[in-house]
């Protein structure tokens, strides 16, 4: 499951890299369903997505729910140094 994961993930890091920041957040959040339909929440790759989700909501100013994503992120890899300024 953790490569399905990871090439959500990956999907959407290109489509960041090509300005498609709405399509790329739903892949991210397609990665988050399939991690919640599969119980792996805590899967490490989950803060390589939640990550990718602090990106798109800090560009978009969104800088509340920029958050809820960074702490997500430190909750599944606790030294994970992902900051929202």
């Amino acid at each position: 499951m953790p490569a399905a994961l990871k090439a959500r993930c990956f999907q959407a890091d290109v489509q960041v890299l090509q300005g498609h920041l709405r399509q790329a957040a739903e892949r991210y959040h397609q990665a988050v369903q399939v991690a919640e339909e599969w119980g792996v929440q805590t899967s490490p790759v989950m803060c390589l997505v939640y990550a990718g989700l602090v990106e798109i909501h800090r560009e978009w100013n969104e800088l509340n729910v920029a958050a809820d994503y960074a702490r997500k992120c430190q909750s599944v890899q606790p030294d994970c140094d992902i900051t929202i300024i």
